[in-house]
């Protein structure tokens, strides 16, 4: 008599369960599932679906809706005066924010670049570090600049470890990089 392994007899127990509630599924002769159809919903569109009187009145398109949604009718998007999306003019008027006069802006920070003294370069930009490779990388203000790129009419000229040197009408000016302060926990 051959002997079956473990594995060969846990295989052939699932077969046979299978087997077993397959074959009587067959012959008790059970409901069978409906088939799928692609075929589109019996409902028909009509265009006399009639739309609210004013379309800029929320509370009669909420209630056209409303009564839309009990029916169960299709909502007449396609007869819309507008894009249901957009913002009406009174929504804005009542949501937005009063954005300052640009122009207004723009003059007085001329008038304030006028009237303060320059700050120095090294006042203003930062260094917060360099990447050494093929070609170097020096991360300025969280932006980085290869030798060759312009800062505020500063050209960089040279990238070392921990600083750099860049250069405008024969004055140079050299960033270094700032250590950061150990971390308390």
């Amino acid at each position: 008599m051959k002997q079956f392994t473990q594995r060969q007899k846990i295989v052939g127990g699932v077969f046979s369960i299978v087997t077993v509630v397959w074959s009587i599924d067959m012959l008790s002769g059970g409901p069978v599932p409906d088939q799928a159809s692609a075929a589109p919903p019996p409902t028909l569109i009509t265009n006399d679906v009639g739309l609210p009187p004013a379309p800029e009145n929320i509370d009669s398109i909420i209630e056209a809706l409303n009564q839309r949604h009990t029916t169960r009718e299709p909502l007449p998007f396609a007869q819309l005066k507008r894009d249901i999306f957009t913002p009406t003019e009174a929504l804005k008027a009542g949501t937005a924010p009063e954005l300052p006069n640009t122009d207004a802006l723009a003059e007085a920070a001329a008038l304030e670049a006028e009237q303060a003294p320059e700050a120095s370069f090294e006042s203003l930009h930062s260094l917060q570090g360099v990447i050494n490779g093929r070609t170097p990388l020096a991360l300025i203000d969280g932006r980085l600049a290869p030798v060759g790129a312009e800062i505020d009419g500063y050209l960089l000229v040279e990238i070392e470890c921990d600083a750099v040197t860049l250069e405008k009408d024969g004055r140079r000016v050299t960033l270094r990089v700032i250590a950061a302060e150990p971390r308390r926990e």
